[in-house]
């Protein structure tokens, strides 16, 4: 499997399929049993830890699939944690992360916390923080699992816009065929293979 920067790919299968576990392989948070990993021509598996890491910080971003912000802090403070991690200074990168809320339509939710926001409201905010850094690679499960359909389309403008503009290669895990099928191209998993890639 191969992905070029500014393309989307719309990854599809039935639950259990291994759709997420694709996405940790790729991203370095799991090491494949077989076969090798290549960003930028390195083998991301044989990396030191730290490399490993510095690697999802500053070029990977993540939109997992139950959003999994940090509680105890504001969205705000959630979506600047990325630039927080790459040095920014926290004024300036609570402003970006501001304005990654506010594209999404939920700047004014900022001072709140994990708690405080609907289901959807964080899932939104799980995407600011995935794009607030403009990463080479997103990697997407389900972003718009929790969202009506309105939002879907906010979000996947933003995911498209990401790859357009900004040349990040974009990996979508859905299980929505409409959204994948809106992918430059989409691959199919079946127990755990690739099984189809159009």
């Amino acid at each position: 499997m191969h992905v070029d920067p500014g393309e989307v790919v719309g990854v599809v299968g039935a639950s259990g399929s291994g759709k997420t576990t694709l996405l940790h392989c790729l991203s370095g948070l799991l090491t494949p049993e077989r076969g090798s990993v290549l960003f930028r021509d390195q083998p991301i598996e044989s990396m030191p830890v730290g490399r490993r890491d510095e690697l999802r910080r500053s070029h990977f971003g993540f939109v997992f699939q139950f959003g999994d912000l940090v509680p105890e802090l504001s969205l705000v403070d959630n979506v600047s944690l990325p630039l927080r991690l790459q040095g920014v200074r926290a004024a300036e990168a609570r402003r970006g992360a501001t304005r990654q809320l506010e594209a999404l339509g939920i700047g004014h939710l900022g001072s709140r916390t994990v708690g405080e926001v609907s289901g959807g409201e964080l899932q939104r905010a799980a995407i600011a923080r995935a794009l607030v850094h403009r990463p080479d690679v997103v990697f997407a499960d389900e972003p718009t699992g929790a969202l009506d359909d309105a939002n879907s389309e906010v979000v996947f403008a933003l995911l498209l816009e990401q790859a357009r503009e900004h040349g990040a290669s974009v990996l979508l895990v859905t299980h929505d065929r409409h959204l994948a099928a809106r992918a430059d191209r989409q691959v199919t998993l079946a127990g755990g293979r690739l099984v189809a890639d159009a």
